[in-house]
Order: C-alpha cells, then structure tokens, then sequence
C-alpha cells in the first residue's frame, strides 16, 4: 500500500508540473508510450489487456488524443515495468 501511495504521489507530482503545457505533455506521453510498447514487443491489443483497459482507450492515449488518469498512468507503467519517470523523460 506504501508503494501504490508513494506511486499515485509521484504521479501528481509530475502530472501537476507538466499539466501547464497539455499538448507537451500528451505528445511526450504517447511518444514515450509507444516507444516503451515497441520495445516490449507488445501490440496495442496486448498492452491494453495487461494494463486492464480497453484497446479503442489505449489507442487514444497513445495517439495523444486521451489525457490518462492517474492510476490509468499506474497501469501502464506497471504493465510495462518502467517507472512513471520513464513515461514522461524526454531522454
């Protein structure tokens, strides 16, 4: 439960910080989402079912059509095992 808390903060941290710039935001997010998806192997249909969302929902958050919520981001980064860091870096 430390961990889910310390997670969901560090999500609103960084969604807080990056929330000014929405545009910035969604295109750095489904940049990095597709990249982290390619770099698994996965397909949309698959990495939507282990994160337990629907595919036509994945499929918007990754053209940066969906702003993702904060345990949707949880999800994610779980069932890609990178961290929330990860998703949002621009390295």
């Amino acid at each position: 439960m430390k961990l889910y808390r310390h997670l969901l903060s560090q999500v609103n941290e960084t969604w807080a910080d990056m929330h000014n710039d929405r545009q910035k935001f969604l295109s750095l997010f489904s940049e990095r989402l597709r990249g982290y998806r390619i770099k698994k192997c996965y397909t949309q249909e698959q990495l939507s079912e282990l994160a337990g969302i629907s595919y036509k929902y994945y499929q918007e958050l990754e053209s940066g059509k969906k702003v993702p919520s904060a345990i949707i981001l949880v999800h994610l980064s779980e069932a890609l095992d990178v961290s929330l860091d990860d998703l949002f870096s621009a390295r």
